[in-house]
């Protein structure tokens, strides 16, 4: 079964206001991220930061692009399996000296 991932923008409504010097807020508009692979789910969120310059679409947009960095080949329809190198083979590793 294929990674399936969702990420999708939440208002959380808050239960009392949130105040401090730089404002207030009733509502926290957030991004939730959910990876699921068979029976297994992890779960995330996100509250962007504007005095970081963050807004719900950057940190959409850093979301997705961080979780396509990390998929695999197999998770893109590439068939799995070992690839041959290019160029001589050799082996030990080892450093230069």
């Amino acid at each position: 079964m294929a990674i399936q991932v969702n990420i999708n923008r939440e208002s959380w409504p808050l239960e009392s206001e949130f105040r401090i010097s730089r404002g207030s807020r009733k509502v926290s508009d957030v991004i939730t991220v959910s990876i699921s692979e068979e029976k297994f789910t992890g779960r995330g969120e996100c509250f962007p930061y504007a005095r970081y310059n963050e807004t719900l679409d950057s940190v959409e947009t850093v979301s997705y692009t961080h979780l396509r960095a990390h998929e695999t080949r197999e998770d893109r329809g590439f068939p799995v399996g070992r690839e041959k190198k290019k160029g001589g083979g050799g082996g030990g590793g080892g450093g230069g000296g």
